[in-house]
């Protein structure tokens, strides 16, 4: 009973202090430097070699597919994110539309074929258009970082249906201990599995291209990271105290869910200011 009690007590003070309600959805549209198809020229030696070293990359990306494959036939969800990025980022360092891949090994070859026959048809300034693009941050952050960026800002948003704080506050408070008990540690696993190490492969694959961003997107984006994973340990924090192992009745969660907040603001300001500077309309397909 005591334990009920304080798990009514947390649930009423987080609905009080929050207002957690509503819903949000984002939509994009992004496009890479791209120049019209001339090739009636000869290739220049640096265009073959820029065509070798492109092709080659996407023979490495099949390698992949091939090697994550071989033992069940399909790729493991553990490995799809390291396959995709690297897919992602050659499509649109060649100037192909962006577009969400989907774990698939037919149509993940079928989009190398796309890019080696657009990459074979290159003619000498969209080699150099496609060599510039491999190091700009922009195509970069397109191409590996934006979607994971745009799904953590739903998932550690207050006010969106995909944020697992939000959903068990919104829980019955009437509702028995176990049930309200189970929400929670339904939503603790959902952060720990899933959420935080997505924000965990958001940071990994930004330090692999510290040489790509200006001063000012690198500070942008390492600073959303931060505010990301920030926010998401508060909201963690709150949510453990509906665990019985975990239980602190002396936690401010006025602080907290403002705390939590304020930190979720800045991330999504920083990702609109460095989306906005590069002309990037987010939009999910």
């Amino acid at each position: 009973m005591k334990h009920k009690k304080h798990l009514s007590i947390a649930l009423v003070a987080l609905t009080i202090t929050s207002g957690i309600a509503g819903c949000s959805n984002s939509t994009s549209s992004t496009q890479s430097t791209t120049v019209k198809a001339t090739n009636t020229e000869t290739d220049t030696q640096n265009t073959k070699d820029i065509k070798t070293n492109l092709i080659a990359k996407a023979d490495a990306v099949s390698k992949k597919i091939d090697e994550a494959s071989q033992k069940s036939g399909w790729i493991e969800a553990t490995d799809f994110p390291d396959i995709a990025s690297d897919l992602q980022l050659l499509a649109i360092t060649v100037g192909m539309e962006h577009e969400k891949l989907v774990n698939h090994n037919e149509s993940l070859r079928n989009k190398i074929m796309d890019i080696k026959k657009k990459v074979s048809s290159f003619s000498n300034e969209e080699a150099t258009v496609a060599n510039k693009n491999l190091t700009s941050g922009n195509v970069i952050y397109q191409a590996i970082l934006m979607d994971d960026f745009h799904n953590i800002l739903d998932e550690v948003n207050l006010s969106h249906s995909n944020n697992d704080l939000a959903t068990l506050v919104s829980i019955d408070k009437s509702s028995p201990e176990a049930e309200i008990i189970k929400q929670a540690r339904e939503g603790i696993e959902s952060i720990e599995k899933y959420t935080y190490p997505t924000i965990q492969r958001i940071e990994k694959n930004f330090s692999k291209y510290p040489n790509s961003f200006s001063d000012k997107e690198f500070k942008l984006i390492g600073e959303s990271i931060n505010n990301l994973k920030s926010s998401l340990e508060k909201q963690l924090k709150m949510m453990k105290q509906f665990d019985r192992n975990t239980e602190n009745s002396e936690l401010d969660y006025e602080y907290l869910l403002k705390s939590a907040t304020e930190d979720y603001k800045k991330a999504e300001t920083n990702i609109e200011n460095f989306e906005s500077s590069w002309n990037i309309v987010y939009t999910s397909k």
